[in-house]
């Protein structure tokens, strides 16, 4: 059975919703649509579903719900309750037979613990995801989990592994450029991470290369300044210089905040490298 709401009165309720400052309206082209102001009303909101989809026994709606609380949670940097939602969520799906979207609650368990640093338990998760993935017929999402695979072993320093999962993830990539892009820095970080600079230098160029030909801002900016870092390790400082302060430039002009403040914290860096204590400290308070 469909709920038959009537639209006059629902214009009423979401009216005095916004005028008690618990919604805010968004307009559109057809229909206004609206957001809650406050994540915690908005949790509130989705745990009164779960009683409700339990009762008529949706589970899979109530795996959306928990799925939906999760994210709240996770926005809000409070990653034992997103755990235990994506936790709830991963539970009914594989009830349900669901691989799919059981290698997604996976992933972004994966996702939650590499947040709080546990490279190990996010390794784990990732690996469930894989299982779950292979043979499947999405290989963009398999390729995406192969390569944070990689990049938990890299963190756990375990550089062997870190670069057989990334072979595996070229060889599923195919054409997609902002794949190959991610592989190539991935594996370029791994170099990195191992002293052997040039083997990192040239993969980090090849992947801004890439990048360059793409619509992504951010991405063109993580390589750049892992470009400058490796140059900064090499003892390139001038090109090093050069290239945090093009991508600092650019941050601000597109008012990205958190690349800004990484581009001024690695030229904070390389300037205490060179000795130059007053800039240094100036460029790190600017970074605040």
């Amino acid at each position: 059975d469909t709920l038959s709401i009537d639209e006059q009165w629902l214009d009423e309720q979401l009216r005095k919703l916004v005028e008690a400052e618990l919604l805010y309206e968004q307009s559109a082209a057809s229909s206004p649509s609206y957001r809650f102001k406050h994540a915690l009303i908005q949790e509130a909101a989705y745990q009164s579903l779960v009683p409700i989809t339990q009762a008529v026994g949706d589970a899979a709606g109530e795996a959306v719900v928990h799925s939906a609380i999760g994210l709240i949670h996770f926005a809000s940097r409070n990653w034992q309750a997103a755990l235990e939602a994506f936790t709830a969520a991963k539970q009914l799906h594989a009830q349900l037979g669901d691989k799919a979207d059981e290698a997604g609650d996976w992933s972004i368990i994966g996702s939650v613990y590499g947040s709080r640093g546990q490279y190990r338990e996010k390794l784990d998760a990732s690996l469930h995801a894989l299982a779950l993935l292979q043979g499947g017929s999405n290989r963009q999402v398999e390729t995406q989990n192969l390569i944070d695979i990689a990049d938990c072993y890299n963190a756990l320093h375990e550089s062997r592994q870190a670069l057989e999962y990334l072979d595996k993830a070229q060889a599923l990539a195919g054409n997609d450029n902002t794949q190959k892009a991610m592989i190539l820095v991935e594996s370029g970080e791994v170099y990195y991470d191992d002293s052997r600079l040039d083997k990192a230098l040239d993969l980090e160029n090849q992947a801004l290369d890439l990048a360059l030909k793409l619509d992504k801002p951010a991405f063109v900016s993580r390589i750049r300044n892992d470009l400058g870092l490796t140059l900064q390790a090499k003892g390139e400082m001038t090109k090093a210089r050069e290239i945090f302060e093009q991508d600092l430039a650019e941050a601000r002009n597109r008012h990205d905040i958190q690349q800004t403040h990484t581009s001024l914290s690695n030229l904070a860096r390389l300037h205490q490298d060179l000795g130059d204590s007053q800039e240094s400290v100036k460029l790190f308070e600017e970074s605040d």
